[in-house]
This record gives C-alpha cells, sequence and structure tokens, in this order.
C-alpha cells in the first residue's frame, strides 16, 4: 500500500485478503492496548489520568513533554477534509505507545459508528498550543 491509501479500513481490507499472513503480522505490533469493559456502554474508555475520556476532547500525549491534565488549542482539518478547519480545546488525558515526542497526539474521537470513521481516517497535520498558567 502506498502511504497515501493506508488507514483503518485499508489494513483491514489486507488482513481480511491475507489471512495467512496477517497473524504474524499483528504479532510483530508492540504497542497494544488494552479497554476495560464499562457497565454503561456509553461512558468512554478511562484514560491514564483515571478519568473517562470525552469524544472529540480527550487527546493522548508524550508525557515527557506535556503533563497530564494539561488544556491544549489544537488546530486541524477533518480527516481527509483540507477545506474544513477543526479547531477546539482539549485536554491531555491520556497517553499511548506510540505517543512518542512533541510531533504527535491522538485524539480520542469517541466510540459510534461516526467516531470510528474519523479515527480510521484521521492522519492530519496540525498545529498545537499549549495552555500554562502565567
Amino acid at each position: 500500500m502506498k502511504r497515501e491509501e493506508i488507514s483503518l479500513f485499508t489494513i483491514r481490507q489486507w488482513l481480511r485478503d491475507h489471512p495467512e499472513k496477517a497473524e504474524a503480522l499483528l504479532n510483530e505490533n508492540p504497542s497494544y492496548v488494552f479497554f476495560t469493559l464499562r457497565e454503561d456502554p456509553d461512558d468512554g474508555p478511562i484514560g491514564s489520568l483515571n478519568v473517562p475520556l470525552t469524544a472529540e476532547r480527550s487527546i493522548a500525549i508524550d508525557p515527557k513533554l506535556v503533563s497530564l491534565g494539561t488544556p491544549i488549542w489544537l488546530m486541524t482539518n477533518r480527516p481527509g477534509e483540507p477545506s474544513q478547519p477543526y479547531n477546539r480545546l482539549v485536554i491531555a488525558q491520556d497517553t499511548g505507545g506510540a505517543i512518542n515526542g512533541p510531533l504527535r497526539v491522538d485524539l480520542f474521537w469517541g466510540h459510534d459508528r461516526h467516531a470510528e470513521q474519523s479515527a480510521g481516517e484521521m492522519k492530519e497535520q496540525g498545529e498545537l498550543i499549549v495552555l500554562l498558567p502565567k
């Protein structure tokens, strides 16, 4: 696959089309995400800050560079729509094995069909403004 063609959906299709290679490939990835099922399906997963993640407001960051709980202004575009700005206040509430350095955050889109579509397509460039007290 070409880099620009990669998304959650093209990866899923490749895995379905190549079942003999799928397990070996999946076992090469050292980053795994584990969530605990919650009683209310509308409750989001609990992030590293030990609070439920909020759809389109919680991000995962590298805690060596940004403290959990820090408010950040996110400026990017909607997935696959460069003409649709996506600017909002988000909170650093989670961490992740693939979130290393100052150039990467992951936005928690939620857990419905719209969220899956947005998360599966998201690879937009953007800017972050870390908001700190004076």
